[in-house]
């Protein structure tokens, strides 16, 4: 990797989007990190692979909405800075994708859209657009205060025997429902009750999506048994979170979204 960070900002993020052949998802990723980061973001892609080139039809795809993505190379992650991302996000190349430091990373398992149709592909670049979007509002929003709420129950209302429970103390849990819990049990449009737990829509709207990422994240900290699947549809269809768990999960949940 190379030395330097291609950035004099102390507050600017740094976004790294990896694939195999840096030709077609890591490209658009970059791309649109540019395009809704502004200044907020310094992004980069690399592949594990490159092929040198990237493809036409994404340069076509991009060219659709405005973008040339014909300025940007196909390169190797020897080219790009020697750093800790601030994100990572690999593309679903598995083994092929190489450890970088990161502060915080995710794999979106994207197919490679290189021998999609067109009509497909642009469903690919939607995708990724919205990930990228998500992502910007969770890293650059993940240290900003929330309006205060006082929680309105208690976990401690549980029955004592249940198998499962949040291991925050009492003030870390008030402060997570105050910040975060009131607001996306607010933004439920509805839910239905799953054989191991609960699923719940929501909207799509780009903070409401950073809101679900970082309540994830806070929950899996504090309750490892959970399972997240976290459902973006392309456009702008509705978002889905599941919640599923062992044997109490449904009433833990019941107890927090009351």
């Amino acid at each position: 990797m190379s030395d330097s960070s291609g950035s004099n900002s102390a507050t600017q993020k740094h976004f790294l989007f990896v694939c195999v052949e840096n030709s077609n998802r890591s490209q658009m990723a970059e791309a649109f990190a540019r395009i809704h980061g502004g200044k907020r973001i310094e992004a980069y892609s690399a592949g594990s692979g490159p092929s040198g080139t990237i493809n036409s039809k994404a340069i076509a795809s991009m060219k659709e909405i405005g973008y040339d993505l014909s300025r940007q190379q196909s390169k190797s992650l020897s080219e790009i800075p020697d750093i800790e991302f601030d994100f990572v996000a690999t593309m679903g190349c598995g083994d092929a994708c190489p450890f970088v430091r990161a502060k915080q990373r995710e794999d979106w398992n994207i197919p490679d859209p290189k021998a999609l149709p067109p009509e497909d592909f642009r469903a690919v670049r939607d995708l990724i657009e919205t990930k990228v979007k998500a992502a910007i509002a969770f890293v650059t929003n993940l240290r900003a205060s929330a309006p205060h709420y006082e929680p309105t129950g208690s976990y401690t209302q549980l029955p004592h025997d249940l198998p499962i429970a949040c291991t925050l103390t009492t003030p870390e849990l008030q402060e997570r429902r105050s910040n975060l819990l009131q607001k996306v049990k607010a933004a439920a449009l509805e839910f239905k009750e799953l054989e191991e737990g609960f699923a719940y829509r929501f909207s799509s709207d780009d903070s409401l999506l950073a809101d679900l990422f970082m309540l994830i994240q806070l929950e899996h900290q504090c309750c490892s048994f959970l399972k997240f699947s976290l459902i973006v549809e392309a456009g702008n269809g509705p978002v889905w979170l599941e919640l599923t768990g062992p044997p109490g999960t449904k009433e833990f949940l019941a107890s927090i979204f009351e």
